[in-house]
Formats: C-alpha cells, structure tokens, sequence
C-alpha cells in the first residue's frame, strides 16, 4: 500500500501542478494476480473535474 500512496501522491501533485481539480478520491486498477512479480499492469485513477 506504500507504493500505491507514493504514486497516488505524485499522480495528485501533478494534476494541481497543471491546475486540474479532482473531484472525489482515487481508485486503485490491478490487472495482474497479485503473485506475478514481473511484468505486472497496474494503474491510479483520480476523477477529475472537465471543463471546455
């Protein structure tokens, strides 16, 4: 859960970096079983406020 904090952290500072706003919490996608060590597919997720 360290890994995901860190990542989420960077994933947030740059969205407020480029003036994005989120909207809500973040979410956590694993594609992979979690006993695959290599070559594991994972991502973070923040929702984020659209403007045009």
């Amino acid at each position: 859960m360290i890994k995901i904090k860190e990542h989420y952290d960077q994933l947030a500072a740059l969205l407020k970096e480029r003036q994005i706003q989120a909207k809500g919490g973040f979410n956590f996608l694993g594609y992979n079983a979690p006993f695959q060590f290599v070559g594991r597919t994972n991502e973070i997720i923040i929702p984020i406020e659209w403007k045009e």
